[in-house]
């Protein structure tokens, strides 16, 4: 997750709780966050060693999101 929203979960927690099935809703946030990695990448493409971390970071955060995803089914 990104800081913002690991931010958010966690005060909202605080506050009222954060049960499994508000986190599919936190997912769509973060799926604007794997478009900016995309912008990244592409301007990167030249440079091996930064476009590979992004790219694992990315598919770091496309597994959370599918995991996120996964609760509302």
């Amino acid at each position: 997750m990104s800081v913002v929203h690991e931010t958010v979960v966690g005060v909202r927690s605080a506050i009222s709780g954060v049960s499994k099935k508000t986190l599919p809703a936190f997912a769509s946030g973060e799926e604007n966050i794997v478009e900016e990695y995309d912008a990244a990448l592409r301007e990167t493409s030249g440079d091996f060693a930064v476009a590979e971390i992004l790219a694992r970071q990315k598919q770091t955060l496309l597994a959370k999101i599918a995991e996120m995803r996964s609760y509302s089914a």
